[in-house]
């Protein structure tokens, strides 16, 4: 009976036998899988951040439009007053400082001077600096001028518009005071007949509603 040896294996066997294996299939690291989680969410959070942008900035854009769009129909809406281009004062009136004065050729009582005035929308003669009185006087001819100035009941002196005055007036016989032609105020009956000087706003202070 033949006795057989071991197994021998055969030239194939032997080159199977002594390749090493395959090595396993890499698996991903958990360091890489954590690297590419943050990749997304930069990503995410950049793309997020872009459309945030652009967001705000269609809405300043569009806020913009509506403001113009808004501006440019009150602008057709506006009721604007005319512009007015004409002379600031009427004829035979003097303008001075934004003022318009008229110097009367005839004289009269100081009554009908006061309603000359007012009839012409405008006062008689009053002043609020010595610069005005130096321009008046100039025109005056040195003729004596009735004053928006008379006495009230409490015997002081006051302007037509109620201010108390602070001209020094000479005392004279009656209640009403005139211009002279020194430059200062005198009292006199107020059926004196002199000339007056009307005196209001010219028409650019009056569209101010300057008084």
């Amino acid at each position: 009976m033949e006795t057989r040896g071991p197994d021998v294996p055969v030239a194939g066997e032997q080159l199977e036998l002594l390749s090493p294996p395959p090595p396993p299939p890499e698996k991903l690291s958990s360091h890489g899988k954590k690297d590419r989680e943050q990749r997304w969410i930069y990503i995410i959070s950049v793309g997020a951040a872009m459309v945030a942008i652009l967001t705000a900035f269609i809405i300043i854009w569009i806020d913009y439009q509506l403001h113009i769009a808004e501006m440019e129909l009150q602008r057709h809406n506006c009721v604007c007053p005319p512009v007015f281009s004409g002379p600031a004062c009427p004829d035979d009136w003097i303008g001075y400082q934004g003022k318009c004065y008229y110097f009367s050729d005839v004289n009269k009582d100081w009554h009908f001077s006061l309603n000359a005035c007012s009839s012409q929308n405008a006062s008689l003669l009053t002043f609020s600096h010595d610069k005005e009185k130096d321009f008046v006087m100039r025109f005056q001819h040195k003729q004596s001028t009735w004053l928006g100035l008379s006495k009230g009941p409490d015997q002081l002196w006051r302007w037509t518009n109620g201010g108390n005055s602070t001209v020094p007036v000479v005392t004279g016989e009656g209640d009403c005071a005139y211009l002279n032609k020194d430059g200062g105020a005198t009292g006199a009956r107020c059926t004196t007949e002199l000339i007056w000087i009307c005196v209001k706003p010219d028409i650019f202070n009056r569209q101010n509603g300057t008084q």
